[in-house]
């Protein structure tokens, strides 16, 4: 789900350095933090599971606090699975908090993490500007009022960070239907967003290192911890 001035970024309306707006700050350590609340009834149980796994996978934390006020994410159940994409805390409506909804049937890791996948600013896959190359969408199969899904963006509207077209993506859709039964972050979905929030140049230089000794471009790459606590840095 879009805003308003949103839609108009991804229109052309807006321009200059519309994709930095959507990173979530960094916090007093230096990494990126995404503060986070329940609402009432939502399955704390499942989204813990959802944080933990971004965070087993990248730079990215995230911080429970209790009735807060300022840029966060409210975890709630409302009608469906859905999130905003990116950090939203420069928009008035949005200053005290954005809404990601795990709502009925919403609750398996991979939907959890697609969602928070949104909320720390990623697009559907198959929205990639090269996605003609590998995929056909068949708009006529397509559920009423569901197309926006599958709308393609510009080269100038994304960044992939030269990370390549991903099938195992946990934001692609599956050939048949809306959802797909997501099992959890590709090596492509972390190495994406790593590159993203800077997450590389932040381990390099908290291990005293200059190049990056595990580059390869591999599917799924074995997980390296090199001298970062609590977090594993894939191959890349």
């Amino acid at each position: 789900m879009l805003t308003p001035r949103q839609k108009a970024i991804l229109q052309g309306q807006v321009r200059g350095q519309a994709s930095l707006i959507y990173r979530w700050p960094e916090g007093n350590d230096g990494y990126p933090l995404v503060p986070y609340q329940f609402i009432d009834g939502v399955d704390e149980a499942s989204v813990t599971a959802g944080i933990q796994h971004w965070e087993s996978k990248t730079c990215i934390k995230f911080e429970q606090r209790q009735g807060t006020t300022g840029p966060h994410i409210k975890f709630e159940v409302l009608s469906g699975c859905w999130s905003h994409i990116g950090y939203l805390g420069w928009d008035a409506d949005h200053v005290n908090g954005q809404t990601v909804s795990i709502g009925s049937g919403c609750s398996s890791l991979g939907v959890v993490a697609h969602e928070i996948g949104h909320a720390i600013g990623l697009f559907h896959m198959q929205s990639s500007p090269t996605r003609d190359d590998f995929v056909l969408v068949l708009y006529d199969n397509i559920l009423d009022g569901k197309s926006s899904n599958f709308d393609k963006k510009t080269v100038q509207q994304t960044n992939y960070h030269g990370v390549p077209y991903d099938y195992t993506s946990n934001m692609h859709y599956s050939s048949f239907c809306l959802l797909r039964k997501w099992i959890g972050l590709s090596h492509r979905d972390a190495l994406l967003v790593n590159r993203m929030y800077s997450c590389i140049q932040k381990w390099l230089s908290n291990c005293s290192l200059t190049v990056d000794p595990y580059r390869t471009m591999a599917t799924s790459g074995h997980r390296v911890r090199v001298c970062v606590h609590g977090v594993h840095l894939h191959s890349l």
